[in-house]
């Protein structure tokens, strides 16, 4: 019963040092303009929903122009691939071939 207390106890305080980390990674205070939090991240985010609002009837995944067509389409490219590659044999389990 112990070596099980003591891996419980490795693992919580494992995840309380990893959380910490993660929360003080960035400044907390108020950065430029009042923006909570202050991180290059975080503006980036901000500069993308500006260019989304400014142009509400662009769909957000055509949003960069040819950049996201590219990657919409190679997206549905690879879910066609796949629907191919687990329907065969599907449709060989569901229909095998008869033996003479």
């Amino acid at each position: 019963m112990r070596p099980i207390q003591n891996l419980s106890r490795l693992a919580v305080r494992g995840f309380n040092t990893s959380v910490r980390k993660a929360t003080t990674a960035e400044p907390l205070g108020p950065g430029p303009k009042g923006v909570i939090p202050a991180s290059k991240g975080y503006e980036k985010v901000l500069k993308i929903q500006k260019l989304a609002y400014k142009n509400p009837d662009v769909l957000v995944w055509r949003l960069f122009g040819m950049r996201d067509a590219i990657l919409y389409n190679f997206t549905l490219f690879i879910s066609a691939t796949a629907a191919v590659a687990v329907s065969i044999p599907l449709w060989r389990l569901i229909f095998p071939k008869k033996k003479e």
